[in-house]
């Protein structure tokens, strides 16, 4: 058995090792190959051609082709021989990143290039593939108010049907959503979900592909009304908007919807000491609660006194003082309280990755511009100090408008900014177009859009920092950038608010929009600071010193001071524009601006001049002064008040002019 065996291992060990002499012949030469790929087109008189290829950004790895032909796979950047002197293509196939969204929120596109290298050279390209949607998010925040530590509640959201977990009060939660509209609900839930109003909220949202939607659901916490007696020893059935609370009790408490006035009644009092010498009469009063409000509403009753068969009505005697009013109220306001930041509004004055880097329109050292109506004001601007002019523009389509800006100043000396306001249904490709044709007029720098982060500029279903820099912001880059390199691009200057308490519809304004900080922070994690030469930015409510952190009139919110709006708006990595900066002056101006009505002409010469020498240290390119003159009248018009022309005179014209060094 052994031989018979043996008779045949002879043969096939023979032909296992031809085998494997066949496999390491195949094996060596595609090692020595992997093992060269950097040296290629490398050393004197080499004629091989090459080029060195990579993606941006450079966290990504893709796989390359050439002529089809997979030749690297999973790196980034990457050394590729091709024939000299021969059109080839090359594609980045295969594109991703280590993010856990990828694959599920998006892909990369597979740009391509083709390319001609002569013998003995290395070209260098880069392919930018793009993110391509598939998914959108919505970020939820759960504004349950005034909510104490031991309450139990929490949100419940449904989805398209869908229950998703709980999120605590206060607490965020984020949804990767198909793009399109969804139906969202929100109901409280909680052994004390009974405490909140509404039950449950209805909300739709639009998700667009890559962007952000901030939805906050709000629930009012009810509030708790106490019923009392003001005498001792007396029960009644107590009564609230006719419901029977409580029967033959001397107090009751109940919960009650926010922001509503309800009537307190008593009724069919009981008094053991009447011994059938008296009654009392029913009584009633009127209570108002607002959320989280505790109110105590004490009925004051009146006797009914008994004289020979006869009812006589007689007050009540007690310790306490007479009152004219049928119940005594006191109110305490619940631990958590709601406060509300009111913002002045001040009348506006007014994607694919681009080839050019951006940021090379911005450089220079600060300069100093304003907006005007008319050119009667260039000499006062002169005497400031001013070399841009800023001119706005409504609407698609004003080509003629703006050549005719453009011309005036150029040839009276100054530089172009222009910014054109926008309508609330976007064509976003018509409006990128737009932006090129503008460029191609020759401004000098285009500020896209103004105040983009609430609905009275901007359209409440695309609310969003990261949704501005995917419709508008990127796609007028890349346009601008085409026609005219040289123009500098301003991304859009957001209103400076904190009201929206991050990003919210606020019934008090009829408003959806994000506060200023928080879109701008979208803004930058959406990449945008690759779309900008320059951060837009507007201060227009200040009444302080520009040097100044406190003493504001209306608070101490970052956006009532200059130090702390630059540092806020520094987070993009950019260089400071501010397209609007004034200070108006009083007094006399409405209630939503009464913060300026002790600023002086004096103050607004002098603080406009300190602005414009900080400005240069702390990385602002560019400050706008809102406005020179043209605008609005007296009386107390807000337009009016920021003019620094005043009265055929321009006390800030003269510090400005001192600050810039042309006096």
């Amino acid at each position: 058995m052994t031989n018979h065996l043996a008779r045949y291992s002879r043969p096939l060990i023979v032909l296992l090792l031809l085998l494997l002499v066949v496999a390491l012949g195949l094996i060596v030469p595609s090692i020595t190959s992997a093992q060269k790929q950097g040296a290629p087109c490398e050393g004197e008189g080499n004629t091989d051609a090459c080029v060195d290829v990579r993606v941006y950004p450079d966290d990504l790895v893709a796989d390359f082709y050439v002529d089809g032909q997979l030749v690297a796979q999973g790196v980034n950047p990457a050394r590729i021989p091709v024939t000299p002197s021969t059109s080839v293509l090359v594609e980045a196939r295969n594109a991703r990143d280590g993010s856990e969204d990828f694959g599920d929120v998006y892909v990369y596109s597979e740009p391509s290039t083709f390319v001609w290298v002569p013998p003995g050279q290395v070209n260098r390209y880069t392919l930018y593939p793009g993110k391509v949607f598939t998914k959108g998010y919505l970020e939820f925040i759960c504004d349950i108010r005034n909510a104490k530590e031991d309450e139990k509640v929490a949100c419940r959201p449904i989805i398209d049907g869908q229950a998703q977990k709980e999120v605590a009060p206060d607490e965020t939660f984020t949804y990767s959503l198909e793009t399109g509209s969804h139906a969202i609900r929100v109901e409280t839930a909680g052994k004390n979900a009974e405490l909140w109003n509404p039950d449950a909220n209805e909300h739709t949202v639009n998700i667009w592909g890559g962007g952000t939607v901030y939805l906050r659901s709000q629930f009012d916490k009810k509030g708790l009304l106490t019923i009392a007696l003001d005498q001792e020893g007396v029960t009644g059935d107590l009564y609230v908007d006719g419901e029977r609370v409580a029967r033959n009790k001397p107090t009751a408490q109940v919960w009650v919807e926010p922001f509503t006035t309800v009537r307190v009644e008593g009724k069919a009092f009981r008094d053991p000491a009447a011994q059938g010498n008296y009654t009392w009469r029913d009584a009633s009063a009127f209570a108002y609660l607002g959320p989280g409000h505790e109110r105590t509403t004490t009925l004051r009753l009146q006797k009914q006194v008994t004289v020979q068969g006869a009812a006589q009505t007689a007050p009540a005697q007690t310790s306490q003082a007479p009152a004219q009013e049928a119940a005594q109220t006191t109110t305490t306001q619940g631990a958590a309280q709601t406060t509300t930041t009111q913002t002045s509004e001040v009348p506006a004055p007014s994607a694919s990755v681009p080839s050019v880097p951006a940021g090379s329109a911005s450089r220079g050292g600060f300069e100093l511009g304003g907006q005007v109506r008319g050119s009667q004001y260039y000499g006062y601007m002169r005497q400031a100090g001013m070399t841009w002019v800023k001119f706005q523009l409504r609407g698609l389509g004003n080509t003629g408008e703006a050549s005719s800006y453009i011309n005036e100043a150029h040839s009276n000396g100054f530089k172009v900014l222009l910014s054109v306001l926008g309508e609330h249904h976007i064509d976003f490709d018509a409006w990128a177009s737009y932006y090129g044709r503008l460029a191609a007029l020759g401004p000098d720098a285009i500020e896209i859009w103004n105040e983009p982060n609430f609905s009275r500029e901007w359209p409440a279903e695309y609310m969003g920092g990261g949704n501005y820099v995917n419709l508008m912001l990127a796609p007028a880059y890349n346009s601008i950038k085409a026609a005219n390199p040289n123009v500098m691009v301003i991304s859009g200057a957001p209103t400076p608010t904190g009201a929206f308490q991050g990003c919210s519809y606020q019934p008090w304004l009829d408003m959806t929009g994000c506060d200023d900080n928080v879109w701008i922070n979208q803004v930058a994690a959406a990449g945008g600071s690759r779309y900008m030469d320059c951060v837009g930015v507007h201060f227009n409510a200040g009444a302080t010193s520009p040097s100044a952190y406190s003493g504001h009139p209306a608070g101490s919110h970052y956006s009532w001071y200059f130090g702390s709006m630059v540092s806020t708006y520094k987070s993009v990595g950019r260089p400071l524009c501010f397209t609007e900066f004034g200070y108006a002056v009083g007094p006399g101006l409405p209630d939503t601006f009464a913060w300026a009505n002790d600023n002086t002409v004096e103050e607004q010469a002098a603080w406009l001049a300190e602005a414009a020498r900080l400005a240069s240290g702390r990385g602002v390119r560019l400050m706008i002064v809102w406005n020179v003159g043209g605008f609005g009248g007296g009386g107390g018009d807000p337009q009016g008040a920021y003019g620094i022309v005043r009265g055929g005179g321009c006390p800030a014209c003269e510090t400005l002019g001192s600050a810039m060094g042309v006096r």
